[in-house]
């Protein structure tokens, strides 16, 4: 699992999301609450690895009703700890 804190880029994060998905579904499952997000000074998305990972055992259950209600729990795991930002030296 990765450390909490550590943040990369949506383009960054097509990469490590799986079945892999390109910038702008990133952008829509951070825009949804489904990954955590900070941004940086300029505006840009940051996402916190290891939300990457939340996202990535989501994608891999099986639909249904535990898969509807894990969305909600991560939706809210998500928001609840909103409204950072990252640094970055770049």
């Amino acid at each position: 699992m990765a450390d909490e804190g550590e943040y990369v880029s949506p383009t960054e994060a097509t990469k490590l999301v799986r079945p892999r998905h390109g910038a702008t579904s990133i952008r829509a499952f951070a825009d949804a609450g489904m990954l955590r997000v900070a941004y940086t000074a300029g505006g840009h998305r940051r996402i916190e690895r290891a939300s990457i990972d939340d996202l990535n055992a989501w994608i891999a259950m099986r639909p249904g009703p535990e898969k509807q209600a894990a969305r909600e729990a991560l939706i809210r795991k998500n928001l609840g700890q909103a409204g950072g930002t990252a640094e970055r030296d770049s």
